[in-house]
């Protein structure tokens, strides 16, 4: 597998808009055979993708006001940890609760919540063309406009005892949580 991604520079001469001043990120991704031979490879660049979409707020509460709001509230994540993202970071229509991610180039990615959500509200849901993501990788090789990260102001709980082989509460136990399907789980 050949992962490509490179930066270009904006074009030399002429007048300088607000699309050609800064860099433009390409990347590639191509499945390839090569045998015990040199080979040589053309791959075509594609530019950068863009991943948008919208917070909701549902419950009794007032939705968060702008000013509650970061624009690190949402994050696109490399699934497989690489450390690889956007160059060009996150905007966030605070008014309209609408966000956008740009400069990312193709692969499986995982959305995260990246900040405190504003006092009271908890993550619902995450969903990308109508599917749940929020714990479920994704490939991304267009552009997304259809993100719905939904939160909620009703608090998850979980509740329990864990008991040592005695049956008495274990004070110094763990408890993880984690999906039951392993489809779900990510290296991050």
């Amino acid at each position: 597998r050949l992962r490509a991604v490179t930066l270009s520079p904006p074009p030399a001469g002429g007048p300088a808009t607000e699309s050609t001043a800064r860099t433009q990120l390409y990347w590639a991704h191509e499945s390839i055979t090569v045998g015990n031979r040199d080979a040589t490879i053309s791959v075509t660049m594609r530019p950068a993708l863009t991943v948008a979409g919208r917070l909701v707020f549902e419950g009794q509460r007032q939705a968060p006001r702008p000013d509650q709001t970061t624009r690190d509230m949402v994050r696109v994540v490399p699934a497989d940890g690489r450390s690889i993202g956007s160059l060009t970071g996150r905007s966030l229509d605070a008014r309209n609760h609408t966000f956008q991610i740009g400069e990312l180039a193709g692969g499986r990615y995982v959305m995260r919540i990246a900040a405190t959500p504003p006092q009271g509200w908890f993550v619902k849901s995450i969903t990308i063309r109508g599917q749940d993501a929020l714990d479920v990788p994704f490939d991304l090789n267009d552009d997304v406009s259809d993100v719905v990260v939904t939160y909620t102001d009703r608090q998850p709980v979980v509740s329990g005892t864990v008991r040592t082989n005695t049956g008495t509460p274990d004070s110094e136990a763990m408890v993880i949580l984690f999906p039951a399907d392993p489809l779900r789980w990510t290296e991050i």
